[in-house]
């Protein structure tokens, strides 16, 4: 009888040892889903939906990072660069599945996607693709073909019915180097230049910092941020991504 006694104390040590860890895994994992990035994209337009854009409109992030669009005016999507989006060209990993959001349609519509795979990822607003309403995000390393030119498809069997990316989306999607270079390219709304031709800028920042970045002049005729109904007045040499 006196040799279980000490046994039962042990017992019951194991026991509170056992949900203090149960607690303390309990509470690391909290604390580290707390700790995953999220980032957020505003889907924005002005009043008369003549200027349109994401904003940002260039991030990198690390993989695992969850990305939120949010709507704040008129109606869009967020529908990645894929075959199996109406054969638009494959501007994603391949090993990343296609995403949709469907038509976002009220202020406040949110639409989230946690990225995994390292890559380049090209997406667009369906209703302002045109427009030049695209997005670009870095997932880690660069990969993948949206390093390659816009046209990089038209050699392959595969690519013989997708879609080319419109003028006016390639003239303002930032380029790689500057998003890899900034981390963060943000959206400027367009204002006329010198000459009276429209100009898209784009604002590199990171962290704190805010400074000016590249500057995308558009095509004749058309406003990289307008309605899709703008058409161009002559058409651009196939740009590298």
């Amino acid at each position: 009888m006196t040799s279980s006694a000490p046994q039962v104390q042990w017992s019951r040590r194991r026991a509170l040892l056992a949900g203090g860890l149960l607690l303390a895994g309990w509470a690391l994992s909290k604390n580290s889903r707390a700790a995953e990035r999220l980032v957020e994209v505003r889907l924005q337009s002005d009043t008369l939906g003549t200027t349109v854009g994401f904003d940002p409109i260039g991030l990198h992030v690390p993989p695992g990072t969850t990305v939120r669009w949010v709507v704040e005016a008129n109606v869009h999507t967020v529908t990645a660069y894929h075959p199996r989006n109406d054969k638009h060209s494959l501007r994603i990993p391949p090993m990343a599945e296609p995403f949709d959001s469907g038509f976002l349609i009220n202020p406040g519509n949110a639409f989230e996607l946690r990225l995994t795979h390292e890559g380049v990822y090209d997406y667009f607003c369906l209703p302002h693709e045109g427009a030049g309403m695209v997005g670009r995000i870095i997932v880690g390393r660069p990969g993948g073909p949206g390093l390659l030119p816009f046209d990089y498809f038209k050699t392959l069997p595969e690519g013989k019915d997708w879609k080319d990316v419109p003028p006016a989306a390639q003239a303002v999607f930032p380029s790689v180097a500057a998003i890899l270079r900034d981390g963060t390219v943000r959206r400027i709304p367009p204002k006329p230049a010198a000459d009276g031709s429209p100009v898209m800028h784009t604002r590199a920042t990171h962290g704190h910092a805010h400074r000016t970045g590249t500057e995308h002049r558009a095509w004749p005729g058309v406003t990289p941020a307008t309605s899709r109904v703008a058409g161009a007045a002559c058409q651009p040499a196939a740009r590298s991504a």
